[in-house]
């Protein structure tokens, strides 16, 4: 999959950098493509069509650079619900092993008090 997506950013946009990373998750190699394709866009706008007016190229590059935030806002969001969520199972573990503890020490305490009982008991039966 990341072959392919490297072959398909080359072959579209042989002049951009390619990140050389497989680690990105699909969330961050969408933002990146959708990223370099509205980039390389606006550059083809501007280079295409140097007679427009500025406004309309101002436009185009604010409306990109609150895209690119929005989609930033985005990956920061999950990321930080990953974090969260990460914490949380550590936490969740960390008490079932206290649980657990607390269990066996309270099942092992019964025990040994039965064994006693038992053991009194049969002391109490050959002392006669």
């Amino acid at each position: 999959m990341f072959i392919l997506k490297r072959l398909l950013l080359k072959k579209s946009f042989p002049f951009l950098p390619i990140v050389s990373s497989c680690r990105l998750p699909e969330a961050a190699w969408l933002a990146y493509f959708v990223f370099t394709r509205l980039a390389t866009a606006l550059v083809m706008f501007v280079l295409k069509a140097p007679a427009r007016p500025r406004s309309e190229v101002i436009t185009k590059m604010l409306k990109v650079q609150l895209y690119k935030a929005l989609l930033e806002s985005n990956a920061a969001e999950h990321g930080a619900r990953m974090t969260a969520m990460d914490k949380a199972t550590d936490n969740a573990k960390e008490l079932l092993k206290d649980l657990k503890l607390v269990y066996n020490r309270t099942r092992q305490a019964a025990i040994t008090k039965e064994i006693l009982e038992i053991v009194g008991g049969a002391e109490a039966l050959s002392g006669k």
